[in-house]
């Protein structure tokens, strides 16, 4: 196994944007839609994490996300909010 190229922390928040999206997407998301998005949004995070603070990040993650589903031809969910205490990321539906 390759260890990945980007930061823990952003890859971690990554996920757990995924996560929380396929859980509310319809139709339901493939592993391979999963893998291209958390790439996708590991790599955009990374560039924003370590210097924006908390607040910044739905911005950069919603960014991502608008990128991703241009190319996915999809739409879900809109990250509202990261509480890094809790460790979750909070969602507002679009529309």
């Amino acid at each position: 196994m390759t260890a990945s190229p980007f930061n823990p922390v952003s890859g971690l928040w990554a996920f757990r944007i995924v996560e929380g999206y396929a859980a509310r997407a319809r139709p339901e998301m493939s592993d391979g839609a999963r893998s291209v998005l958390l790439d996708h949004l590991a790599g955009r995070l990374d560039a924003v994490m370590p210097a924006a603070p908390v607040g910044d990040w739905p911005d950069a993650a919603n960014a991502a996300l608008d990128t991703w589903e241009d190319e996915a031809r999809t739409d879900g969910p809109r990250v509202q909010a990261f509480d890094d205490v809790a460790g979750v990321v909070r969602f507002r539906a679009v529309g």
